[in-house]
């Protein structure tokens, strides 16, 4: 893919968290930050944060994690939340109006200046698969952080993989136009489901030590709606509900029938719990 190509992706993925992306992360942010706080555990936990650290959280998204950042920094540290959704970086602000060391800043991670060596660790829990030209974006990330410091993230393997996702999408898949084939790479949800991939871009951009892990939380989808309440946020969140943009009413509601059947088929009396599949990954500058 040429790189004028990924530009143009990149920039279709900043407006597309600008508007329906955004609006729709944001409303069902509550739901959304209750199913990843396995991934968000996971990434405290393999960050190791220091009092008075310097952190820049890197698609903070409506600031799920910075409060748990706050804390780990203290008051003589500090948390650069980013992300490029106005909206979302709206409600992050609303969220830590009262955290004197959280700075919130709506910005393109691979384009903020966010100046040199400035950072300990920059974190990001699924904000950086949509990178146009990943090796320099990280290159650029790798600029703000100290010789001493380090990088985690969290991102998606593939979606085949990730059944909380893949389920959904194949119920609707009948009903529904058939999908873009993405290119292997293209900026996205799953561009990084290739460790190879992932380690080759990190090395690339400069990054020395570089661990990736397998990470299989399950996740929750059922909340005091019951089932209807999961088909409405398979429905309206992630890869299918991008596929069901704009699609007629009768269209969605037979998507909708379908995930439900689906959906019920996983259903037990404690729960519904579908496994995801992402890489936590670290490096050293």
């Amino acid at each position: 893919m040429a790189l004028s190509d990924k530009a143009e992706i990149h920039d279709n993925e900043v407006a597309y968290w600008n508007s329906e992306g955004g609006e729709r992360w944001l409303a069902r942010h509550e739901r959304v930050e209750g199913m990843l706080v396995p991934v968000a555990d996971a990434l405290m936990s393999a960050a190791g944060i220091r009092t008075g650290n310097i952190v820049i959280d890197v698609g903070c998204g409506t600031g799920g994690m910075v409060t748990h950042l706050s804390d780990a920094v203290g008051p003589s540290g500090k948390v650069v939340a980013l992300d490029v959704s106005a909206p979302l970086i709206a409600r992050t602000k609303e969220r830590t109006v009262s955290l004197s060391n959280v700075e919130c800043v709506l910005g393109d991670a691979s384009r903020h200046p966010f100046g040199d060596e400035i950072a300990d660790l920059i974190i990001s829990r699924l904000g950086v698969m949509f990178f146009g030209d990943p090796p320099a974006a990280f290159a650029h990330l790798r600029r703000a952080l100290f010789p001493t410091g380090r990088i985690v993230f969290a991102c998606w393997r593939s979606l085949a993989e990730n059944a909380w996702m893949s389920i959904p999408v194949t119920a609707a898949a009948p009903y529904l136009p058939p999908a873009d084939v993405p290119q292997p790479g293209a900026p996205g949800p799953f561009a990084f489901a290739d460790s190879d991939r992932i380690r080759d871009i990190l090395t690339e951009a400069g990054y020395s030590a570089i661990s990736i892990e397998m990470f299989d939380p399950l996740f929750s989808l059922l909340d005091e709606s019951g089932l209807e309440g999961a088909v409405d946020h398979a429905t309206n969140f992630g890869p299918c509900a991008r596929r069901l943009a704009g699609q007629p009413d009768n269209v969605v509601a037979q998507v909708r029938s379908a995930v439900r059947d689906a959906l019920r088929e996983h259903e037990t009396p404690t729960g519904l719990f579908l496994p995801g599949a992402l890489w936590i990954v670290q490096a050293k500058r």
